[in-house]
């Protein structure tokens, strides 16, 4: 019986907010990176990765 009103509870909550949040207009930037624009911060990234990994092996 505890568990009938628990999944009806979660329902409920479910129906009051899904309507709320499908339908809201977007809002903010979307920023979108090609294939190419992440190339020279990962370069560094691993760079600096390897380095951590020299000097924790020695």
């Amino acid at each position: 019986m505890l568990s009938l009103l628990m999944l009806l509870f979660v329902f409920i909550c479910i129906g009051i907010t899904f309507p709320m949040t499908a339908f809201a207009s977007p809002s903010g930037k979307v920023i979108v990176f090609h294939a190419g624009s992440l190339t020279v911060p990962f370069a560094a990234i691993e760079k600096a990765f390897e380095k951590n990994i020299r000097m924790n092996a020695s």
